[in-house]
């Protein structure tokens, strides 16, 4: 089944995906990224997003923009324990997206908690009954990965579901 990514909104960065595990029809596929690709969230959809292929663009904010951001600030600031220091837009295609498999875990960087001090982290999704789902569609130059579903969001204790 394939459905179209609609504009998240406002997206926290929260450092850079490494390895994503999915469980598939086949068997099990690991994605791994040669350099930490950035791993955004969507606090509107609950939803992790990596937009390969596409560069951020960090600078300031129209103030009148900026209430649209707080939801993304905030969970910023619970996620590093730290104030927004620049934002940026990041441009996320509106491509098909074709859902590829069970989320098993994810393996990212970041520097959560310690500014300028990056870390590796896991993080499984493997409870009973919840079904994180990997989504992958792609577009001129790059592709879309998303991760979302069952009760995901992200903590000051990271991501959680």
């Amino acid at each position: 089944m394939q459905e179209t990514l609609k504009d998240p909104g406002a997206v926290a960065l929260l450092g850079g995906a490494l390895t994503i595990r999915i469980q598939t029809r086949e068997g099990e596929e690991v994605w791994e990224f040669p350099e930490p690709e950035n791993l955004y969230y969507a606090p509107g959809e609950r939803t992790l997003i990596l937009v390969i292929g596409r560069t951020v663009n960090f600078g300031d904010i129209p103030s009148v923009q900026k209430n649209k951001k707080a939801a993304a600030y905030k969970i910023f600031e619970r996620w590093s324990a730290r104030e927004v220091e620049n934002a940026g837009t990041v441009d996320i295609p509106a491509v098909k997206l074709k859902d590829i498999g069970k989320a098993v875990d994810i393996i990212y960087r970041s520097d959560k908690w310690h500014k300028k001090r990056n870390q590796d982290y896991i993080h499984s999704f493997t409870k009973k009954n919840d079904n994180v789902r990997v989504r992958c569609g792609t577009f001129r130059g790059g592709k879309v990965v998303t991760i979302s579903g069952g009760r995901m969001t992200v903590t000051e204790r990271g991501i959680i579901y």
